[in-house]
């Protein structure tokens, strides 16, 4: 494994990681900010987790928290991390309980805000409801916050312990409250991930008694329309024979918008993709619904069953992502295990599952609880020592998040809440996301992050292979892959030494 793939799959680790569990964080903390009731169950279910394990805040303690996965189930529900999954056709796939044949190469969608917010499988949808889990007011086939088979998020068990970590610190130091003058939250019209316009604020007073052993991407659309004079005329009507493609295969489709089929809201910047997308589900009924990416046809998956056959007993016919890379003009992204297609995302697959098991993670659970005390030493620098102050939590979360994951996957000593100004916060200023609708239409992704964060990998991984340092994080696992050619079982060997180097 290069330091290139090493550093372009580090590089996606950090960019879907930091805000997506930072946005989690924030939402479930608003949201326990609002029911007082809820939010006394949460804390007491945090103390008596800390209580069964004499007061120590480890991997264990936070597995026993129970409630608290209910109340980031919940949040993950109402405001999933991405709000579509996006599959393309590998294979011509007949429609179950009909004579419709989904064509290979046919984008396929499924709008996870569509499916959550759905009173036909989630009752009373925009009611914030942890206990939903415990009564059985939900379908389970239709909650798949980070997917589901074998393309579901790699990442998700070191996402939930960050959002865990985040939220146990802020629960056992602080009090939550709904700050009434607020109004309810209003999603942006901008980024990929869903996002409170203006932020999330809530008020924290510090507590009385303090256990002293714990401590916005613009959107940018590009388009370049190219119509030679001399050829209007016959662009237009291949234009409109383009846009009868579902008609014609006899699909149900959705009214399209020409040119920008339902891209129009966010040509407009009205909506994000997702919310849009979002949009067309709650306004059609059918099983599947033909709609347009500008002139591309793509299928929406409304029903929760198919998408589940799609995503798991299926996944033969939907393997890839269908998302584009030109390995000459986009090297950035070339070998990361987002974007790569069939037997090359099965062999990377493979090698990096063993980053996250539960006794990798387990061994790297000191780092995350380090970062979540410098986030409550920040907070308690912040508040008054009496009464209660509002805070903008998203940017709180934020940059708790980055720091974990530039400490556990990237191997780096920082804390961003006393020095900003460091060399992955950098990095993090320089992102400039790819939305999730250029990358459907082939628009390539060339930006100044992935290199910077080359660079920074190979920097870090030339000093600890001249110095033979070795350190508990997910960088140190890939230089043992890098070196050895496999992750090591043994989660007490973190050696990355090369083969036959220092006479092995």
């Amino acid at each position: 494994m290069s330091i290139e793939i090493i550093a372009t799959n580090l590089f996606l680790f950090y960019v879907a990681g930091y805000e997506t569990t930072a946005s989690i964080a924030s939402f479930t903390a608003y949201e326990l900010s609002r029911f007082p009731e809820t939010l006394e169950k949460a804390q007491r279910d945090v103390r008596e987790a800390m209580e069964k394990h004499n007061n120590k805040l480890t991997y264990e303690t936070i597995q026993d928290m129970k409630y608290l996965d209910l109340c980031i189930m919940e949040t993950t529900r109402k405001y999933p991390g991405l709000p579509i999954l996006n599959r393309q056709c590998t294979h011509d796939y007949p429609l179950p309980d009909s004579d419709l044949v989904i064509k290979s190469g046919t984008p396929v969608i499924i709008s996870l805000l569509g499916l959550h917010r759905d009173e036909k499988y989630f009752p009373e949808p925009m009611l914030w409801d942890p206990e939903r889990f415990l009564q059985g007011r939900y379908d389970p086939v239709a909650f798949m916050p980070f997917g589901e088979g074998p393309r579901q998020c790699i990442a998700q068990r070191l996402g939930k312990i960050i959002v865990k970590v985040a939220l146990a610190k802020l629960l056992l130091n602080f009090n939550i409250e709904f700050n009434p003058v607020r109004k309810e939250i209003e999603i942006a019209n901008y980024g990929v991930p869903i996002m409170a316009k203006g932020g999330i604020n809530i008020r924290l007073s510090k507590r009385k008694e303090i256990q002293s052993h714990l401590s916005a991407i613009a959107l940018q659309l590009v388009m370049f329309l190219l119509l030679l004079l001399t050829a209007c005329t016959a662009a237009f009507f291949y234009i409109k024979w383009n846009y009868t493609y579902w008609q014609r295969k006899g699909f149900p489709y959705y009214e399209p918008k020409i040119p920008f089929g339902v891209l129009d809201e966010v040509r407009k910047r009205k909506a994000t993709f997702g919310i849009a997308v979002s949009d067309v589900y709650r306004n059609t009924k059918d099983r599947v619904v033909g709609i347009y990416l500008m002139t591309r046809p793509a299928l929406l998956v409304r029903d929760a069953h198919l998408a589940r056959d799609m995503l798991t007993r299926d996944f033969e016919s939907f393997h890839d992502r269908g998302i584009h890379v030109d390995d000459e003009k986009d090297p950035q992204s070339s070998g990361g295990v987002f974007f790569l297609k069939g037997l090359d995302w099965k062999s990377l697959r493979v090698k990096l599952t063993p980053l996250f098991t539960s006794g990798k993670l387990k061994a790297m659970f000191g780092t995350v609880e380090d970062v979540g005390d410098k986030m409550v030493n920040y907070l308690n620098a912040q508040l008054p020592d009496e009464g209660a102050k509002e805070v903008e939590m998203k940017s709180v979360m934020s940059t708790f998040a980055i720091d974990i994951i530039a400490s556990v996957i990237l191997g780096l000593e920082v804390d961003s809440f006393v020095e900003p100004n460091n060399a992955i916060r950098n990095i993090s200023r320089k992102i400039n996301l790819p939305t999730l609708e250029r990358l459907f239409m082939r628009l390539g992704w060339r930006e100044e992050a992935p290199n910077m964060m080359r660079d920074l990998v190979k920097q870090t991984i030339q000093m600890r292979e001249a110095h033979n340092i070795s350190r508990k994080d997910m960088l140190q696992l890939l230089m043992q892959l890098r070196n050895k050619g496999e992750i090591n079982a043994d989660d007490n060997d973190w050696s990355a030494t090369k083969v036959g180097k220092g006479g092995q």
